[in-house]
């Protein structure tokens, strides 16, 4: 579970802790993650829209 985004409600589950505020399943609302910045919405495309996708690879949540 190491691999998985430290933001990741299994990886949290697996060790543990708790969900964080926006988590839909504490929240009960689903835009609360788009809300709290943490969504990849805005940020993505398609892989195939894409012609070097090396240089498409980030790490936000580091």
């Amino acid at each position: 579970m190491d691999w998985l985004p430290k933001t990741c409600g299994y990886r949290l589950v697996h060790f543990g802790e708790d969900l964080y505020w926006w988590h839909p399943l504490i929240s009960g609302d689903p835009e609360t993650v788009h809300q709290a910045g943490i969504s990849a919405r805005g940020r993505v495309i398609p892989e195939d829209q894409v012609e070097d996708i090396s240089t498409r690879v980030v790490d936000w949540f580091a």
